[in-house]
């Protein structure tokens, strides 16, 4: 049992750290706390050479009028957008914006599919 863990171990490292095969894509949103986290995630992943492939900066909001509460929480937003612009640069971004649902079924996936590949 002790062997064909290990071996089990072994292989899935070996599969976590080919980067020809796997990459990790951190999801974070534009706020203090998950910038922070995701600063030590991409730190810890790239400590132990697990390639970061980008990230997908959800929920963000989106253009528009959205009343003055929400757009206090633009300004504070905007700024967390430039610090994950600035402190993952070089790395591919996305942003999938706020949806008014939570994201459930088909037809949502698909929504979210298409900021995540707009290419099709």
């Amino acid at each position: 049992t002790i062997l064909r863990r290990r071996r089990l171990f072994h292989r899935a490292r070996h599969i976590l750290l080919d980067a020809e095969t796997t990459a990790f894509v951190l999801v974070l949103i534009p706020e203090r706390l998950p910038v922070l986290e995701t600063e030590r995630a991409v730190e810890a992943l790239e400590r132990f050479r697990i390639p970061v492939a980008g990230l997908v900066v959800n929920r963000v909001l989106p253009e528009g009028a959205l009343g003055p509460f929400l757009e206090e929480r633009r300004v504070q937003e905007r700024h967390y957008l430039e610090q994950i612009r600035q402190r993952f640069r070089g790395r591919p971004q996305i942003q999938v914006p706020l949806f008014t649902r939570d994201v459930g079924g088909l037809d949502a996936l698909r929504e979210v599919g298409r900021y995540l590949f707009p290419a099709g």
